[in-house]
């Protein structure tokens, strides 16, 4: 038998099972979304080529390059229940509204509290200051059974409140959220100028540092470093203008924005039971308050529409 061949007894016994990091993994590339991704990784020196993993903020990416296996919205929702450290209960299960729940007096997140010795109608969330034991808080403690039952009427008026008035609503939506958009828009102008500044210096810089290696002031071998950092921080640069003016068009595009927030509303006006997916897609975060106030904050910049909800019964 060759020594390069397989044997029976190195191959694993189960070859379908996937471990949960290559499961993490795939969650989270953007290969999926019909983007290509460089510079994942480097080399530590042109002497040590073992391979270093980069930030991601340090990728370069080009989008559109192939055809997309699942939506934007799909992908930007897993990022999001990611986010959160959801920690199964003992009895394996998930909490249904892990890391959308918070104080409204200190800020904290709730913790889910459940055990053999609770009944499912007794389970329930608490202010994770007032667990720790300090007095910076108190329990703002609430049922769980409560609260899914106030989000699930909540989440049902409102969406039928904007499904019935979708143009007025749309409008007033634009109208105060047009500042916020523009504020971005400008954050991102700033950081595109910076880039394009660096551009220019990194261009100065290759004919200066040709004439040094000439003239013998720089190794060849310090040059060819050198002269590969530049180039790959100009390619990343490169990357980041072409990335800030995509944002930049996109923050002022309000017929997009528009229509995400359109399709967005159709596609779950007639939920019928609560799901984390469906809950994280839809809402930014919940704040309890210590008298049982519960204020629901959506995304899509539409904030707290808890006044809504008077006006619907």
């Amino acid at each position: 038998m060759s020594q390069g061949r397989k044997t029976n007894a190195n191959l694993p016994k189960n070859p379908y099972y996937w471990n949960d990091r290559t499961i993490a993994s795939l969650l989270e590339k953007p290969e999926y979304l019909g983007h290509t991704v460089n510079f994942r990784s480097t080399t530590k020196s042109y002497k040590d080529k073992r391979k270093v993993n980069r930030d991601k903020s340090d990728w370069v990416i080009f989008e559109n390059t192939h055809e997309a296996i699942i939506e934007q919205s799909v992908f930007d929702t897993v990022q999001e229940l990611r986010k959160h450290k959801r920690r199964p209960t003992r009895q394996k299960e998930l909490p249904l509204f892990s890391g959308l729940l918070y104080c409204a007096d200190c800020g904290g997140k709730l913790y889910f509290c459940r055990g053999k010795s609770i009944s499912p109608n007794q389970e329930n969330y608490f202010c994770s200051s007032y667990r720790r034991r300090t007095t910076e808080c108190t329990a703002h403690y609430i049922r769980s059974v409560v609260l899914e039952e106030v989000i699930t009427e909540n989440l049902k008026k409102t969406m039928a409140y904007i499904h019935a008035n979708e143009r007025t609503f749309m409008a007033d939506v634009l109208k105060g959220d047009q500042q916020a958009r523009k504020k971005e828009a400008a954050q991102q102008q700033k950081q595109l100028i910076q880039s394009q500044k660096r551009i220019a210096e990194l261009d100065s810089i290759f004919p200066q540092l040709y004439e040094d290696m000439v003239s013998g002031r720089i190794t060849s071998e310090r040059f060819d470093k050198l002269s590969s950092t530049y180039e790959e921080e100009q390619a990343l640069l490169k990357q980041q203008v072409l990335d800030a003016s995509r944002d930049i068009q996109a923050e002022l595009d309000v017929t997009a924005y528009l229509r995400e927030l359109r399709k967005f509303v159709r596609k779950h006006v007639h939920f019928e039971t609560l799901t984390p997916e469906l809950l994280h897609e839809m809402i930014d975060k919940i704040m309890i308050h210590e008298d049982k106030r519960i204020e629901v904050h959506y995304k899509f910049g539409l904030g707290d529409l808890s006044h809504l909800i008077d006006d619907i019964a």
